[in-house]
């Protein structure tokens, strides 16, 4: 038999006055319907519960009662009156009240009272007990729930014994567990199974059945505590848990209006655990969102500066290189100088980013000095117009169109003047090779308009395209796409067929 009890008297108006309630605020129960509720529950389920509140004793029986052609199972309190008849009191509820409950709530609903009064409960025999006059016990015989006694009473309560953490409102116990805790009492089934047992004992709003009102309250309390914990065991366990626990679900970026920011342990941790990953692949797997944001944090502050490009050579010539189109095109990322957009260098960008603009820096994650030319330049480009607009997408347009006119107007210009410039040496017979040089000295300025090279091919590609365009009159054809105006026939030679 499951025994409830606890010092001093319960009477016969809290069996049936719904809503009514003495009990503290700090008390668990608090809302005057639960012990109704726990009623209700144990007799539907086809359990029994007497009462002895020091030297009178109740039972509950149900009764039927007509409700719209419809017959319910009232429950009605008896007295045991000793030699004189019982008497029965109709209770105003049905065995349906709280129909959604289960076992294990009526089973914390009675636990609870007795705690909140100084009391206990468990597996006990009645025969052992010696209660003083002023006491109260509730004799439950609840035959499937006492088969399960174990798992119910693991399962409602938070396990005693060694606690390994308690900052922040929230208790740490070892080993994983299906549920959240308050005040060592289940209140709420997390979505799935947490690495520790956690037991909030901060102010938790609950519902009128004892569970979590606000869930996203509750997880972050839990991590804003781990955030600002000093326990590095709590930390890695937290951040690395696998993809089946309910902690691999937090963001810990916390968006969320209650968010702290991490501590300086949790960040050393973090930023230790995705160094460890990096250079060991069987490491355990960091949190994307564990890292995103000791990254914000960090990633900013600790990166190498680099005054001009003093990287790995090759590297150095793909970076000096992308400059070169950069500064031909008027868009220069140049390093140094009062003017100059900072550009660092950094092994942290979150999630794939390749590149990022902070504090009117710009920074390029090393994986994008292994990408082609054209990529660093563009993200390069990219990050310029973000800098110079101020991140707003109407400035940005302006700002991009504008660059596009300026480049496209000098190209023009610059092409239509050495154009002009030979014709007029023609002309005047000054020139030995009309037009011609006029193509050759644009020809740096096509190229890196029409197809950026890679640094290692560019020396040889633009002597292989300047004798084409001597020999075969390449030159005169692209200055005429480019400015529309084509050159007179004869200059034009007939293009040899490629092998």
């Amino acid at each position: 038999m499951i025994v409830f009890h606890n010092p001093g008297l319960i009477e016969a108006n809290a069996f049936r006055l719904m809503g009514a309630s003495v009990k503290s605020e700090n008390a668990f129960g608090r809302f005057g319907t639960g012990l109704k509720y726990a009623v209700a529950t144990v007799l539907r389920g086809g359990g029994s519960i007497r009462v002895h509140s020091g030297e009178r004793t109740f039972s509950f029986a149900l009764e039927p009662s007509e409700l719209g052609g419809k017959t319910f199972d009232e429950v009605v309190l008896v007295e045991d009156m000793g030699d004189l008849p019982d008497t029965t009191t109709p209770l105003g509820f049905t065995s349906a009240l709280g129909r959604d409950w289960e076992p294990w709530m009526a089973v914390r609903e009675l636990g609870c009272n007795a705690r909140d009064e100084g009391g206990d409960f468990g597996l006990i025999d009645p025969a052992t007990l010696n209660p003083p006059r002023v006491y109260t016990m509730f004799l439950v015989s609840w035959p499937k729930v006492e088969a399960e006694w174990d798992a119910v009473l693991a399962s409602t309560f938070a396990p005693g014994g060694e606690v390994l953490l308690e900052e922040a409102g929230v208790r740490v116990l070892p080993g994983p567990s299906e549920y959240l805790y308050h005040r060592g009492v289940r209140v709420w089934k997390l979505p799935k199974p947490s690495v520790f047992t956690y037991d909030i004992t901060a102010p938790v709003d609950l519902t009128e059945d004892r569970t979590v009102k606000y869930g996203f309250c509750v997880v972050a309390d839990v991590r804003n505590m781990i955030l600002q914990t000093e326990d590095r065991g709590i930390i890695a366990a937290a951040v690395t848990a696998n993809k089946d626990t309910w902690e691999r679900g937090f963001d810990w970026s916390g968006q969320e209006w209650s968010a702290v920011p991490p501590g300086a342990t949790w960040l050393d941790e973090v930023a230790a655990l995705r160094e460890k990953r990096v250079s060991d692949y069987n490491a355990p797997e960091l949190s994307n969102s564990a890292s995103d944001v000791m990254i914000k944090h960090r990633a900013f502050k600790e990166v190498h500066h680099s005054s001009s490009w003093s990287t790995f050579e090759g590297e150095a010539r793909a970076l000096n290189y992308a400059s070169d189109i950069l500064n031909d095109l008027g868009m220069g990322l140049e390093m140094g100088g009062d003017d100059a957009i900072k550009v660092y260098i950094t092994k942290m960008l979150p999630g794939d980013a390749l590149s990022a603009i902070n504090g009117g820096r710009v920074f390029l994650a090393e994986r994008l000095l292994e990408e082609r030319t054209s990529t660093i330049v563009r993200e390069l480009v990219r990050r310029q117009l973000e800098l110079k607009s101020g991140g707003d997408h109407d400035t940005l347009l302006d700002f991009a169109v504008e660059k596009l006119f300026d480049l496209a107007l000098k190209q023009d210009s610059s092409l239509c003047r050495d154009w002009a410039l030979a014709k007029e040496e023609t002309e005047a017979g000054v020139s030995d090779t009309p037009i011609k040089d006029a193509v050759e000295a644009a020809e740096p300025e096509v190229e890196l308009l029409y197809e950026p090279i890679h640094p290692d091919n560019r020396q040889g590609k633009t002597e292989k395209q300047a004798a084409l365009a001597q020999g075969y009159g390449m030159g005169d054809i692209k200055v005429a796409q480019i400015t529309g105006e084509y050159p007179p026939r004869d200059h034009l030679k007939e293009r040899p067929k490629r092998d």
